[in-house]
């Protein structure tokens, strides 16, 4: 399966045939097609792209919100994850950040996903195991308790009640290892901040990414008027060690 896309129309491409915004278009099964190549469906150039975590998105099903694609590179970046890392997502959606951990990962290190809603888990698995190699990936129906005992490198969380778990995701947390936190509003920023700082997490930062386009033209170049505002808050912390 490969990407196309066509300024903001962005759909899948199977072997003989295109899915754009939910239709079904039939493609030659004579017509070889690679990544790069321009292809034209329904009178629009599409460019041909292998998939990538930025497109998982716009093209899979959504039963919850998914976390924005500014917000997730800066999670990614912020909590320091890399290949060989041992990591745990707590809210899995419709598994955006999930392929993009995994993507991150390329099958040297693992990953766990924990979902409460069993529909969650069914609908990300279909979407990631489409687009890259899960075999590293494990996931649990069910919350943090689940895996009481473990310890993992970093965590990544996108729940609406983090403080409730911030124990057991403190406990689950190596020392010096990050965490990072999606928030959609202020109380709930707030509520798991105070709740970081009385479970042995530094709080490193919280922050609001503000993304806006440039528009492109010779001679008359500007920014675009329209841009992504408000997604979530983003809180990022550190375990700390405690010595007695």
């Amino acid at each position: 399966m490969y990407i196309i896309k066509h300024g903001d129309i962005i759909g899948k491409l199977y072997d003989d045939f295109a899915l754009i915004k939910g239709e079904k278009i039939n493609v030659p099964k004579y017509k070889i097609i690679e990544p790069g190549d321009i292809i034209k469906l329904k009178g629009m150039e599409f460019i041909v792209l292998e998939p990538q975590p930025a497109y998982f998105s716009h093209v899979n099903l959504r039963k919850t919100q998914s976390i924005a694609d500014k917000d997730i590179s800066y999670m990614i970046f912020k909590t320091g994850i890399k290949p060989g890392m041992n990591i745990l997502e707590i809210g899995i959606g419709i598994g955006t950040m999930s392929y993009a951990l995994l993507n991150i990962l390329n099958n040297n290190g693992s990953l766990t996903s924990i979902d409460v809603n069993p529909e969650n888990i069914d609908i990300s698995e279909k979407n990631v195991e489409e687009v890259i190699d899960t075999q590293n990936w494990r996931i649990i129906n069910g919350d943090i308790k689940k895996i009481a005992g473990e310890i993992f490198d970093a965590i990544v969380v996108d729940i609406p009640d983090p403080w409730n778990y911030m124990d057991s995701i403190a406990s689950s947390l190596k020392p010096g290892g990050r965490v990072s936190f999606y928030l959609p509003n202020f109380n709930q920023l707030e509520k798991t901040v105070l709740s970081m700082e009385k479970n042995s997490i530094y709080h490193e930062e919280s922050v609001e990414l503000i993304k806006r386009n440039i528009i492109v033209r010779e001679n008359a170049t500007r920014p675009d008027n329209r841009m992504i505002g408000h997604t979530a808050y983003i809180s990022i912390g550190i375990k700390k060690s405690i010595y007695s």
